[in-house]
């Protein structure tokens, strides 16, 4: 990970705890993908996937999210809630950030999967 996605992901886990969000674990490694954060609020599971970007010029730092990172996320969010055994109600978030000064944070709830 780059000392960007690093700062990016750091901030998403502060703005989230700012939220009331209990943090529970962070990035996350399965041969099919990763999760960046796994947090809990209001007794759901919440899966959250962090993307930066310096600047809109190609896109927005959401709009990287595509089909096949969707796909992989879904097999990795799968696999965590099989080999955690958990039954509760989750959801799948994402926070971009962006800008040179990571100052622009845009959080979408309940996308995706």
């Amino acid at each position: 990970m780059t000392n960007s996605g690093k700062l990016a992901e750091d901030l998403a886990a502060k703005f989230l705890k700012d939220l009331g969000y209990k943090i529970i674990e962070r990035n996350i490694r399965f041969r099919c993908g990763e999760i960046d954060i796994v947090a809990s609020k209001n007794d759901q599971l919440v899966f959250i996937e962090v993307r930066f970007r310096k600047s809109a010029e190609f896109g927005d730092s959401l709009s990287t999210i595509d089909a096949k990172k969707q796909k992989k996320l879904k097999k990795a969010i799968l696999t965590y809630i099989r080999d955690h055994n958990y039954t509760g109600d989750f959801r799948f978030d994402a926070i971009g950030v962006s800008g040179k000064k990571f100052d622009k944070i845009e959080h979408i709830q309940n996308i995706y999967i």
